[in-house]
């Protein structure tokens, strides 16, 4: 990753985790050194270098699936994913929930389990 243009996700505190990029290989997180001069704190625009040509990018699938499907984007390490971020839900549990929260959660834990 060091001799690739890496696009770089900013973070707001600006730490050195901002030039490592985290994969599961072999059941194991390995951090990789990245480096890059395009850096931001928004994700669009990092999609928008990468479309561009700019060099290369770790976003969402989601994120890219449009520009991927029109070719404009190629996936590559995709036997070296990202490690699971873990996801957050807080709601107070002594209240009534409405029933968009409910579906939402059920949802939620649908989709990861």
């Amino acid at each position: 990753m060091q001799k690739h243009q890496c696009l770089i996700y900013q973070y707001v505190n600006q730490n050195k985790k901002d030039h490592v990029w985290s994969f599961m290989i072999n059941g194991e997180i390995v951090n990789i050194p990245i480096s890059g001069t395009f850096q931001s704190n928004q994700t669009s625009a990092l999609a928008i270098a990468a479309i561009e040509g700019l060099g290369i990018t770790m976003l969402p699938k989601s994120m890219l699936q449009e520009p991927i499907k029109q070719k404009k984007l190629f996936p590559i390490l995709q036997k070296f994913l990202p490690p699971a971020k873990p996801l957050n839900m807080i709601c107070a549990a002594d209240r009534q929930q409405p029933p968009k929260l409910k579906t939402f959660i059920e949802f939620v834990l649908n989709a990861i389990s």
